[in-house]
């Protein structure tokens, strides 16, 4: 019955890299990474420099925020008393180049997480042993979930964010002024500003930032403190797959609408330990953006004949989160309301009113003299704890 049967000839070797929709494919499937890193930066590219316009004066905006960077460093300086360990590189760059500058950050906090995501199934804390092809499977589609789920919030943000400080992430690189020029630029025109006047603004919360991250403690215990809330998170497996289970990949709107959902991908239960950390990194995050605002609003009201314009816009910009930080937010479950920045403002001017900047900074000899939750809102029971420390 067989014997008219045509030979089907065998296609060359890598016959498939000629087919680049398949070539594609199983480039998109071969990694087993816990985050498609190609895949996250091609969605971030095309989301945030699509429609990004040249930049005709780029060198010379540069120039001119080294120069008022300089400055605004020497005022807060000045008016804090605290001096950087290092002369802060300014940088000057696009949305694109702004996604490249911050895969190594987005790396340090979406990695451990993908990893727990596609771990092995838990019963009552046990692991559930599944077949290695289907755990093979689950790595491969969990890291392009993953890539993709990343690649918004990479891309969202670069559309929005105006300096490296404006949200406070745990940037390995360190001692650096980073401004996305693009957004500056757009910023200055959507809320008619003058340049200068707001690129000072920028750099005064640029550089205070610096100037709290040159601590020699202050970023090894916020990176620490952001590795163990996210080791101590215990996620359930059983969600991605369930997510897998309704995703088609031939529907691009629901494949959308599902990657800006982080809840309908991932799902996490604080441990006690995560609950105390979380606690001690909110305190540390509201410490550190009230202490910026404090510094910025009292040196810019000293050299800026635009502060109050500049202030109700920056406010403006904190009480609307962009969609990356709202994707961030929710994906780290880590989210510091209007009322927590308002409280780290409060806790700074008070400290500094009853006694003056010196003792206020404190707060920055060591881990220990960090403000507690509580204390950011009862700042004289702060005060009593260093004075009693003799600090």
């Amino acid at each position: 019955m067989n014997e008219h049967r045509a030979d089907i000839p065998k296609p060359p070797q890598d016959w498939w890299e000629q087919v680049p929709v398949l070539r594609e494919l199983f480039k998109l499937l071969s990694s087993t990474d816990p985050v498609n890193w190609d895949l996250a930066r091609q969605v971030a590219y095309s989301l945030g420099s699509h429609d990004e316009p040249p930049s005709e004066d780029f060198e010379d905006c540069r120039r001119e925020l080294e120069t008022m960077s300089r400055a605004a460093q020497v005022q807060c300086e000045q008016f804090t008393g605290l001096v950087p360990g290092t002369v802060a590189p300014v940088i000057g760059v696009t949305r694109g180049q702004w996604v490249e500058e911050n895969v190594a950050v987005f790396k340090m906090l979406m990695e451990p997480l993908a990893a727990k995501l596609t771990g092995p199934a838990l019963t009552g804390g046990i692991p559930v042993p599944i077949p290695e092809s289907a755990a093979m499977v689950l790595r491969q589609i969990g890291g392009v979930l993953m890539g993709l789920q990343t690649g918004f919030v990479l891309g969202y943000l670069s559309r929005h964010v105006i300096g490296q400080y404006e949200l406070v992430l745990p940037d390995p690189s360190g001692g650096r002024l980073l401004y996305v020029i693009p957004n500056m630029q757009q910023a200055e025109q959507d809320w008619e500003l003058d340049p200068r006047e707001f690129r000072y603004w920028i750099a005064l919360h640029e550089v205070t930032h610096h100037l709290e991250f040159s601590r020699p403690w202050t970023r090894r215990y916020f990176h620490s403190q952001i590795q163990t809330m996210i080791d101590s998170l215990d996620f359930d497996p059983a969600r991605l797959q369930e997510t897998l289970e309704g995703f088609d990949i031939t529907n691009p709107e629901k494949m959308a609408e599902t990657l800006q959902d982080p809840e309908a991908l991932i799902q996490a239960a604080w441990t006690p330990l995560g609950l105390d950390t979380m606690s001690r990194l909110q305190a540390f995050m509201t410490l550190v953006e009230g202490y910026a605002t404090f510094v910025m609003d009292a040196v810019g009201a000293a050299v800026l004949k635009d502060h109050a314009r500049l202030k109700e816009v920056m406010e403006r910009r904190k009480r609307t989160s962009s969609p990356g930080e709202q994707l961030l937010e929710r994906l780290l479950g880590l989210e510091l309301k209007r009322k927590q920045y308002d409280a780290g403002v409060k806790f700074c001017r008070y400290v500094a009113g009853v006694h003056d900047v010196a003792f206020l900074n404190k707060a920055w000899d060591n881990p220990d003299s960090l403000p507690t939750a509580s204390e950011i809102d009862n700042p004289d029971g702060w005060i009593e704890r260093m004075s009693e420390a003799g600090l």
